[in-house]
């Protein structure tokens, strides 16, 4: 089976090496797709075969807004349907919060970026130059994006793993994103699962994708 690896906002292709590297899969039959926030070309074509998602954090909705009839599985770790706040979604964050980082950003945007990979406790920085553009884009997605239906409609093919000491992305957020009918789980662990337990998460994928 092809696997598909989408990262989230303010992380490039190389966030999936670690968990790439674990037995339990077959990097060879990865698709790990880029979205441009640090100068890489982005690569964000889908496969036009059947194959298994894997989404972190923003990549989620980014996903389910394209999700193929083909993809036989989503498989979603920290992450959301819908980030901002609603009248139907008071889990989400509040807009303002989310308005004052897209002006920051403008202003101070290593300074932005390092508070947030602290916040979600990644340790290391990034390679390469920040593109604000495609950043201050992702952040905006994140304000108005709504993937709640395209989850609801998927619901059988899709599973969920959170982390329980996350500190952005609440087990509430995860579970009005996603319909009981998806299978979820929460580890013990934070925002970045794929990081903090690659060899868990292989063998999780291993077993939901069969």
């Amino acid at each position: 089976m092809r696997f598909l690896f989408v990262h989230g906002w303010g992380f490039d292709a190389s966030f999936w090496k670690p968990l790439l590297s674990m037995p339990d899969l077959d990097d060879s039959r990865a698709t790990v797709l880029e979205a441009g926030y640090f100068g890489a070309p982005p690569h964000l074509a889908l496969p036009e075969e059947p194959f298994v998602a894997i989404t972190h954090s923003a990549g989620t909705p980014w996903f389910l807004e394209r999700m193929p009839p083909w993809c036989r599985k989503l498989l979603v770790i920290n992450g959301f349907a819908r980030f901002s706040c609603a009248d139907d979604f008071r889990s989400g964050i509040p807009l303002r919060i989310l308005t004052r980082m897209r002006q920051r950003l403008g202003n101070e945007p290593e300074t932005t970026l390092g508070d947030f990979r602290a916040r979600v406790g990644c340790r290391e920085s990034w390679e390469g130059a920040p593109d604000i553009a495609r950043l201050e884009a992702g952040l905006q997605r994140l304000c108005e994006v709504d993937a709640r239906q395209p989850a609801r409609e998927n619901a059988e093919r899709i599973a969920w793993i959170a982390g329980a000491r996350d500190p952005l992305i609440s087990s509430d957020m995860s579970d009005e994103s996603f319909s009981p009918v998806s299978s979820g789980l929460i580890y013990e662990g934070g925002h970045l699962l794929p990081l903090e337990e690659p060899n868990r998460l292989a063998a999780w994928i291993r077993d939901m994708a069969l």
